[in-house]
């Protein structure tokens, strides 16, 4: 092999895709980065390049050559994202006043609101009008015009907009970045107010969402309601607004979360269907060029009628070059593949790295590329059916290697059950994608299309109930695993030098997987001591007053009311999972040892904390407090004697008597020594 070519052997694209997402990271974690330290990078990189690639052909040259294309594509990445982000917002953007946009998109919301997601134009303040270019959150209870509503529609609305943001209480969704890395900042809510114009702006995906919205009320009008409804909309058209909590929480417990999601399981269904019917165009060039034109076809209105969304355009994406590929005889391999389709999505939205379904979808199939051949390998059979069951197995043990360090970090939680569930839900799920396009293929033959509603009504009922008894199982999900983004990235690193030890049978691989263990267990031993040695004070960013005391393993809450809401219950379970304490336990009126409480004060561990009330006067206005919470105004206060009795850095952050307001600053955290 030539040395010139080195760059270009076994997986090329797979070097430039890695690349251009670590230019993308960097951008994103360095947000500080003056653009004049990487651009003049760029063009001796370029440069270089052009020299050293005419220069000569050797070993060296070429290695130079590689790398400055490694360093050109982070740039690239670094560069374009910067430019992206940019363009996602307008830097002065009037909070009120009368607005005009068009509707994104639309879908339920919680109290009989409905949500949309809407691209502002122009709004006029004081008689002036600006116009502007950014994408809002705007959520309308008036359920008259929200009937009129839909994607591609120009609306007016007066209203005001506000900021998204975070309670930043720990273990909480951090959902204010996420909203942002979709080009949104703000949200507006309107009771009624919308007037309607006969404008209208339709584009490819508003005119997905709109077809996608006749074809579910497609399923309303064939008798199909409840959870059957939102689980159908959800498997064959991914549409998840309909979905219930409850229903959600059985298909992740049970490990089958991932049905409910169109992605590369769905559109692979469909691929290999189409490919079992379309065999008899082999036979010839030209027949295989039809062949390719019609699995192409069938494969994008998929993801049309699918509403577009991410992870059904990257499976297409994907599904498309190896559909090309293949039929045109000439040589693909997946991981470049998978690369191209990675590196495209990401040119549309290189922010699209960040997204947990991103992530998790290439994970899977990178996963099960290279897993499950090798597991099928180990048992062989000659019978159909041991060996379609065998299948199922080896392609849900690859699948859930790949995917359990991204599915913990971010979901704190193991399905023990996976594979029970997968035996169900990935028959049932193929029979009812096609039992759907069944349905919509005759829905003009109204004997046929009420027969497949039935079926498809009960189908779905049984895959419901299935998932619901699984879920129900003695430990059918392991709760509580909460790792950090260097503990994930060690596991990461554990199964790949495991699995190179497996195939290579080295001993450098096998030190180095029981090093990384031998790490993994002394991180856990770590936190397991210094959960064990903690004591702290949290006072949460909330609603209702929620205080936590934390000692060891022993976790306290104090509240104002008897009964905490449910957004308190489970901001609770994340913060004691976190600190791996006992599930926390109410501090009533007591005069315990550890805990001394009244109506306005709480005494814990030598502290005494004062529960302070614009509306009612103090009864205790000569003792002096360590530290003073406000319930009207969500604002601590902390003496200047508290601060040197702490073990953290409170000393350069708080004098004596300064406010720190939860609303503004989030949870307030104070480690006692």
């Amino acid at each position: 092999m030539k040395p010139q070519t080195s760059i270009f052997n076994s997986f090329p694209f797979v070097r430039f895709t890695l690349a251009f997402i670590t230019g993308i990271i960097i951008r994103n974690s360095f947000d500080n980065v003056r653009l004049v330290f990487i651009i003049p990078a760029v063009l001796p990189i370029i440069v270089t390049t052009l020299f050293l690639f005419k220069a000569k052909n050797s070993f060296q040259i070429n290695r130079i050559f590689s790398f400055s294309v490694f360093l050109s594509f982070i740039c690239a990445g670094f560069l374009y994202t910067h430019f992206y982000s940019v363009s996602l917002f307008d830097e002065d953007i009037p909070d009120q006043g009368s607005y005009s946009g068009i509707i994104l998109e639309k879908a339920p919301s919680k109290n009989d609101r409905f949500k949309y997601t809407l691209k502002l134009d122009c709004v006029k303040r004081n008689d002036s009008l600006k116009y502007v270019k950014e994408k809002i959150i705007l959520y309308n209870s008036d359920s008259l015009s929200n009937i009129e509503i839909e994607p591609g529609k120009r609306v007016l609305f007066q209203s005001r907009l506000f900021e998204i943001t975070q309670s930043n209480n720990p273990g909480e969704f951090d959902f204010k970045s996420y909203m942002k890395n979709k080009g949104i900042r703000y949200q507006t809510f309107i009771n009624g107010g919308i007037v309607f114009t006969e404008s209208e702006e339709l584009n490819l995906k508003t005119s997905a969402l709109n077809l996608r919205t006749k074809m579910m009320r497609m399923y309303r009008n064939a008798g199909i309601n409840g959870d059957e409804y939102a689980v159908l909309c959800a498997l064959t058209l991914g549409d998840q607004n309909y979905i219930s909590n409850e229903v959600k929480s059985s298909f992740s417990s049970s490990g089958a979360m991932h049905v409910l999601s169109v992605s590369g399981l769905h559109v692979g269904i469909i691929f290999l269907i189409l490919s079992f019917l379309l065999k008899p165009l082999n036979k010839s060039k030209q027949l295989k060029l039809l062949k390719i034109m019609i699995l192409l076809i069938f494969l994008w209105f998929y993801a049309f009628i699918s509403g577009l969304s991410p992870s059904v355009l990257r499976s297409c994406s994907m599904f498309s070059f190896i559909v090309i590929g293949e039929n045109l005889q000439r040589r693909t391999n997946t991981y470049n593949t998978l690369a191209v389709s990675a590196f495209v999505l990401m040119l549309i939205n290189p922010l699209l790295v960040y997204d947990v379904g991103f992530q998790l979808s290439y994970m899977a199939v990178i996963s099960i590329v290279f897993y499950q051949p090798k597991f099928a390998a180990l048992v062989k059979t000659e019978n159909k059916i041991l060996k379609y069951l065998w299948d199922l197995v080896t392609v849900s043990l690859a699948a859930q290697l790949g995917t359990t360090p991204i599915s913990i970090f971010y979901f704190h939680q193991f399905p023990t059950y996976f594979l029970i569930s997968n035996f169900v839900v990935v028959p049932m799920a193929a029979l009812i994608l096609y039992g759907g396009m069944l349905f919509f293929a005759f829905s003009f033959i109204p004997f046929i299309s009420n027969w497949l509603a039935f079926l498809l009504k009960y189908m779905t009922w049984f895959l419901n109930h299935s998932v619901q008894r699984i879920e129900l199982l003695p430990g059918s999900v392991i709760e509580g695993l909460w790792i950090s983004g260097f503990t994930m990235m060690l596991l990461f690193s554990l199964i790949f030098f495991s699995t190179v030890f497996a195939i290579r049978k080295k001993g450098i691989y096998l030190n180095i997987s029981l090093s990384l263990l031998l790490i993994l267990l002394g991180i856990d031993t770590k936190n397991e001591i210094t959960s064990n040695n903690q004591k702290l004070i949290l006072i949460y960013n909330n609603k209702e007053p929620l205080i936590s005391f934390v000692e060891g393993k022993n976790h306290y809450y104090y509240s104002t009311t008897n009964e905490i809401n449910k957004y308190s219950l489970a901001t609770l379970k994340n913060v004691s999972e976190n600190l791996r304490t006992s599930f926390p336990e109410r501090i009533e009126t007591t005069d315990s040892i550890r805990f001394k409480t009244g109506k306005e004060y709480i005494y814990f561990d030598g502290n005494l904390i004062k529960l302070e009330n614009k509306f009612s006067k103090s009864h205790y206005s000569d003792i002096e407090f360590d530290l003073i919470y406000n319930l009207s105004e969500s604002s601590v206060t902390i003496s200047k004697d508290f601060i040197n009795r702490t073990s953290n850095n409170m000393k350069e952050n708080f004098i004596n008597g300064q406010t720190y307001f939860l609303k503004n600053d989030g949870a307030f955290v104070l480690f006692l020594q």
